[in-house]
């Protein structure tokens, strides 16, 4: 091994003895710090996510909210958050934390409104066309007008979701909307379409157009959605524009395509 080196790593005794020098070539990525942080209190727990979320890296964040989940500070955490203003590239970063750990970081905080008032702060925003959305859904959610913040453009995905074990023994249907710029909180990146989940974030006291209960299909019948959702790309080609008023001509449209399939009674 060459002599050049970037960083030694100190192996020391209990009595303050160095029991071994290891030195790592250049090609090897030195440890950073947080990776071998042990955190011991709530406080500390806190303070290390928001330390995260302000540095703008996925895996760090991933450390940290272990840590509230230990300590179940997850409301703390982001009540701090609320008046945190990010740069551009830390959102993006904050984005791709929540499609990974989006359902940990809600069952977690475990109160919407603060939730959904933190993510339009970190999350980048949408200043695209309105956009008809699907979102698999627990009934009891449905029932509650409570409904996730993440949705998607593909009604497969969405029906993927309904018959997940994600939604637990609960049943679940599948949901969809009109949801206008406003109400969108974050598109999908790169990495979400990569996995086919074209993941919208969505706040839902934004929405102002119905949201639909699709009914009538056995959504393990993937061949029937498929069609169906080929179906509605075909009646939403070229309807997408800034025009507030193509919101409800989006509307009819997603009606008649839902009568027509017997999504809805």
């Amino acid at each position: 091994m060459s002599d050049e080196t970037v960083f030694a790593i100190q192996v020391i005794g209990s009595s303050g003895e160095v029991l071994q020098t290891i030195r790592l070539p250049q090609s090897v990525t030195p440890p950073r710090e947080w990776e071998s942080k042990r955190i011991e209190s709530a406080e500390a727990a806190i303070q290390e996510y928001i330390e995260a979320v302000k540095e703008g890296c996925p895996e760090h964040m991933y450390f940290a909210d272990r840590a509230l989940t230990e300590f179940r500070v997850w409301e703390g955490a982001y009540d701090r958050l609320r008046d945190l203003d990010l740069d551009v590239r830390f959102k993006q970063a904050f984005l791709e934390h929540w499609r990974h750990r989006g359902g940990t970081i809600r069952c977690g905080v475990c109160n919407d409104e603060l939730l959904l008032g933190v993510l339009s702060r970190l999350l980048p925003g949408y200043s695209g066309s309105p956009l008809v959305l699907f979102r698999g859904e627990t009934d009891a959610n449905i029932a509650r007008q409570s409904y996730g913040p993440s949705w998607t453009t593909k009604l497969p995905k969405a029906a993927e979701f309904a018959r997940s074990e994600w939604q637990g023994p609960d049943p679940s249907s599948v949901i969809a909307t009109i949801a206008k710029p406003e109400a969108i909180l974050a598109e999908p990146n790169d990495a979400s379409k990569n996995h086919g989940e074209f993941e919208y974030v969505v706040d839902r006291r934004r929405l102002t157009s119905e949201v639909f209960t699709l009914t009538g299909c056995a959504w393990s019948d993937r061949e029937a959605i498929n069609k169906a959702a080929v179906a509605l790309d075909d009646a939403l080609a070229g309807t997408a524009t800034n025009d507030p008023a193509e919101v409800e001509s989006l509307c009819s449209t997603l009606r008649d395509w839902a009568t027509a399939h017997r999504y809805l009674g």
